[in-house]
């Protein structure tokens, strides 16, 4: 199976940098909506992996990330979190609807992939969600100390650097790509409230998150230092179908350390690719054709 390259259409029309995995038989197709300012080419990996089991995978660049990013200055991008779910993810979910009809669709959220799903309308006609080291940032999850520089983060780092340059410079700290001023803003918004996008958005997201009935499985890593399991749990706690959330440790899956990212590393393939896309595919029986939403 060969990747394509290829571009899709955001809700509102916007072009984003997409690539797609196609087994011969496809069973199911999967969205993966990455972390906050990670380019697709990480998930390159568990997408051959869920594809090896027959399930077409698309992952895609939000706007102003990777091969998503118009030409010009960062600065001028005027993209905000809460478009990369309606916009962007939503413009994924329609495209593989149209590819694969009649093909349950499922989503893997990394991070703020997870976060996002209930704002994309489509969210609707998913057969199931995986989310892994996905969470509610508010700064009360986090022991101390690291509370502290969580809400150091949210309150002063990214309101100040924003504003100094005009974007949030996450290379420079050796955290993915730099993200869109408007993208940063609006994530350390969310981070100040105790119930994160769910304040921040009112009543009408924590009534779009409660109507989703689609099963949701989170995987909290045990040393992952952005993910606290309380902040798991709190998420997790507004999708309004069955949840469940468990844990995985460094020493379960026989390595030092995985933390935030090191789990797209083909060496996890066994313990937590595995368990991942076995869980993705019982979403898929009885029938191919089912359907929750």
């Amino acid at each position: 199976m060969r990747p394509i390259a290829l571009v899709f259409e955001a809700a509102d029309g916007r072009p984003l940098a997409a690539t797609v995995v196609e087994p011969p038989r496809v069973d199911g197709a999967v969205v993966i909506a990455s972390a906050t300012g990670v380019p697709r080419r990480i998930y390159e990996g568990i997408a051959g992996c869920l594809a090896d089991a027959g399930l077409a995978v698309i992952t895609f660049d939000y706007r102003g990330i990777g091969g998503s990013r118009q030409g010009g200055p960062l600065r001028r991008e005027d993209a905000r979190m809460q478009d990369w779910g309606r916009l962007d993810l939503e413009g994924a979910l329609r495209w593989m609807r149209r590819a694969y009809a009649g093909a349950p669709l499922l989503v893997l959220g990394h991070s703020a992939g997870g976060q996002l799903i209930g704002l994309a309308p489509s969210a609707r006609h998913l057969a199931g969600a995986a989310l892994i080291g996905s969470q509610l940032g508010y700064a009360g999850h986090w022991p101390w100390p690291a509370r502290a520089l969580m809400w150091g983060m949210w309150h002063a780092m990214i309101p100040v650097l924003t504003s100094a340059v005009g974007y949030l410079p996450m290379q420079a700290f050796g955290q993915g790509e730099d993200l869109p001023a408007g993208v940063a803003r609006e994530w350390a918004a969310w981070g100040r409230r105790r119930n994160y996008l769910f304040d921040a958005l009112g009543p009408a997201a924590r009534e779009a998150y409660g109507a989703l009935r689609f099963p949701v499985r989170a995987l909290h890593i045990g040393d992952d230092l952005y993910a606290p399991r309380s902040g798991v749990e709190a998420l997790v706690s507004f999708y309004g179908g069955p949840r469940e959330v468990r844990t995985i440790t460094s020493a379960q899956a026989g390595a030092r350390r995985i933390g935030h990212f090191g789990w797209v590393r083909p060496r996890f393939e066994d313990a937590i690719w595995a368990p991942i896309r076995d869980w993705l595919l019982e979403r898929l029986l009885p029938s191919p054709l089912r359907r929750v939403g």
